[in-house]
């Protein structure tokens, strides 16, 4: 038995019958039961408001009010899960506009190992992420690289399901960070991928450091689909000399549409491949709707 279903079969009960005992000649209960609610919503008495919102939804449940500041109680509870399921039980024609964009939101709850990380840690996934966004090359590469950040990748934790130590969060409704390392590819090397906007458009940035080589690819997202120009910061390290370029070219479908363009920092040019420029992400299905 679920937990939204145990709170309401415990409390649900008592509470509404409490609150049609309570109800005045002509005072309408649903109002009774939603007013309860977020009173106890304003003072923090999470699991009552949970409560007193389901017993509206009861006697009315063509309402959108009460589930959305249910599905804000059971959040503020720590019960994602529960809040979700609130908002999937109203009527198919209630599930437009705002109860989907908060069914949504709900569904883009960063992952317990975020809530490990120091602030400090946090701190400086955010600069990264945003230094990445701002294709500020240099900046990026001297946070990615540094022994902050080295020490940020050795104490991810493990996801068992990808196999790999990583964290993911939502620094704001449009923008999800995933940073993460392979366990095969050592403790010196980190990815993060960025994506951010929303109904099929936006962009993706794709960070790598290596002992060897460090890169970021920074694509745009039109309809869902990786298209427009694209725009890749490197730096090699070959034989300890340091090798810093750009490449610049347009990507159709994700692939590159004709060939790309190596820019070295020496003013050497040439055209090539695109080799390396092949595999993108969907659109995130969480950033529809």
């Amino acid at each position: 038995m679920n937990k939204r279903l145990w709170v309401c079969l415990l409390l649900g009960a008592a509470l509404a019958l409490a609150g049609v005992a309570c109800t005045q000649e002509g005072e309408d209960p649903w109002q009774q039961q939603y007013d309860l609610g977020a009173k106890y919503l304003t003072q923090e008495s999470y699991q009552e408001a949970v409560v007193a919102f389901e017993a509206a939804i009861a006697i009315d449940p063509n309402r959108p009010e009460a589930y959305l500041q249910g599905a804000l109680a059971y959040e503020a509870l720590g019960q994602v899960e529960e809040a979700r399921d609130l908002l999937s039980s109203a009527p198919e024609e209630l599930m437009e506009g705002e109860l989907r964009r908060e069914y949504l939101r709900l569904g883009r709850t960063s992952d317990p190992a975020y809530s490990q990380l120091t602030q400090d840690q946090r701190d400086l996934l955010t600069q990264l992420a945003g230094a990445v966004r701002a294709e500020e090359w240099e900046t990026a590469l001297a946070i990615q690289s540094s022994p902050a950040c080295r020490e940020l990748v050795n104490a991810l934790p493990l996801d068992q399901e990808e196999g790999r130590l990583s964290v993911c969060f939502y620094p704001d409704d449009h923008t999800r960070i995933t940073f993460f390392r392979g366990t095969e590819e050592g403790e010196e090397t980190s990815h993060m991928d960025l994506i951010w906007g929303a109904d099929g458009q936006g962009g993706f940035a794709a960070s790598v450091y290596s002992p060897d080589h460090y890169y970021m690819n920074r694509v745009t997202f039109d309809s869902g689909a990786v298209t427009g120009p694209l725009v890749s910061y490197n730096r090699r390290w070959e034989e300890g000399e340091q090798q810093d370029y750009t490449v610049t070219g347009t990507l159709e479908g994700g692939v590159p549409a004709g060939e790309v363009l190596y820019t070295f920092a020496d003013g050497r040019t040439y055209t090539g491949e695109g080799e390396g420029f092949t595999t993108w992400p969907d659109w995130p299905e969480e950033f529809s709707g």
